[in-house]
């Protein structure tokens, strides 16, 4: 019982993959899986990608992404980095 009202304190969010502040090496056909908990809207600098729980990324070259997650009211934000 203790546990599991731990776990309803906590805010889970709702982007499983990749986690904020992740850095990841860029090559020429880099593609990401962002994965969620469930269907919500992704959004990667404030430009819509698609709908789903797993969607790919294909970012266009090195830099720092910010990729949004929402359902309803609920969003949360993540930022990544890609270096070449």
């Amino acid at each position: 019982e203790k546990y599991k009202n731990l776990l309803i304190e906590q805010d889970i969010g709702l982007i499983l993959a990749p986690q904020d502040g992740d850095r990841f090496l860029w090559e020429e056909n880099t593609r990401l899986l962002l994965k969620a908990r469930q269907e919500v809207k992704w959004l990667v600098d404030n430009v819509f990608l698609g709908q789903g729980v797993n969607i790919i990324f294909t970012p266009q070259g090195p830099g720092t992404y910010q990729i949004e997650a929402s359902i309803g009211q609920k969003k949360q934000r993540i930022s990544i980095s890609l270096v070449p």
